[in-house]
């Protein structure tokens, strides 16, 4: 850490501003600052979680309120460390689920003490693993399927094409084998 002249230089290392611009090619963004006249910031770095290969990237939008830290080298150097909660812009939720949204504000996704909840088209490339019941309002599947186990079915099967079964059935006509 470096020396500071007075109690004006070791304030002015934590700052907030609202983000004017940003670059998400670079991950940077650039702040205006209300206390110093809406001095426009160089563009600086928006911290994001990180951990090895696991990463949550993301970028503040023009108009939110970000805190900056400073680096103590008398330079202009400095990070995004993130958005933060006013009276304009309250919390999404208050029940400490983690949401991810839109640039319009909308729910994509809601993880709560009861589970996902995804809004719009889930795509998934690779195999999805479900230790429990899938309930849904309508499925449509393309390609070849396989179920292992019972099919139960409480409505009617619809088959406008040839239906091959590997074992006996029973129809309107009777049993077949």
């Amino acid at each position: 850490m470096g020396k500071y002249d007075s109690d004006q230089e070791k304030q002015e290392l934590i700052q907030i501003g609202q983000v004017s611009s940003v670059n998400p090619a670079t991950g940077t963004a650039r702040v205006a600052f209300d206390a110093l006249d809406n001095m426009v910031s160089a563009e600086f770095p928006v911290i994001n979680n990180a951990s090895g290969r696991v990463r949550m990237n993301y970028m503040p939008d023009i108009g939110d309120h970000v805190l900056i830290c400073r680096l103590p080298n008398g330079e202009s150097d400095g990070f995004i460390m993130g958005t933060y909660n006013t009276t304009g812009n309250p919390p999404m939720k208050t029940d400490g689920s983690l949401i991810i949204s839109s640039e319009n504000g909308q729910t994509y996704l809601e993880v709560t003490q009861d589970g996902i909840n995804v809004l719009g088209d889930l795509r998934i490339a690779g195999s999805l693993g479900v230790d429990g019941n899938i309930s849904c309002n309508g499925l449509d599947v393309e390609g070849n399927t396989s179920i292992t186990g019972n099919l139960t079915v409480g409505g009617n099967i619809r088959n406008d094409g040839n239906m091959t079964t590997g074992g006996t059935h029973t129809d309107s006509v009777g049993r077949h084998s």
